[in-house]
């Protein structure tokens, strides 16, 4: 996969009034396991948690930890992202719903040189 970043669609906002990133993971982690496919719907319903959370001092190693492997994993020489899909066309489809064909992800952006949370963000892909 090319090293493309996708820091896009990311928190709006203000920081005071978002729960901090750290909580929201600690508290989603197990079901967010449960849910690697993801088929249950879990992550689809909880990825506004994530991204409207305040940033604060989360590591590469507590997001690895507590939300498990990443679907997959990108970067360049300053960041490193690693994105989760939220929503699969294959496992969650609504008939009712006209919805392309696609996986939904959310990444986290982390800082290669510090390997703390810089971001969260979302992103489309076919």
């Amino acid at each position: 996969m090319a090293s493309t970043s996708f820091i896009l669609n990311a928190q709006t906002l203000e920081p005071s009034r978002r729960a901090t990133c750290s909580a929201v993971i600690n508290s989603m982690s197990y079901y967010w396991k449960l849910d690697s496919l993801p088929s249950n719907g879990y992550r689809q319903v909880t990825k506004n948690n994530l991204l409207e959370c305040s940033v604060d001092s989360v590591s590469a190693d507590f997001i690895l930890n507590k939300l498990g492997t990443p679907s997959w994993e990108t970067g360049n020489e300053y960041c490193i992202e690693y994105a989760y899909v939220y929503y699969d066309w294959k496992y969650i489809h609504d008939s009712n719903v006209n919805r392309r064909q696609e996986k939904e992800w959310i990444y986290f952006a982390i800082d290669r040189k510090s390997r703390m949370l810089k971001v969260v963000g979302h992103t489309t892909r076919d």
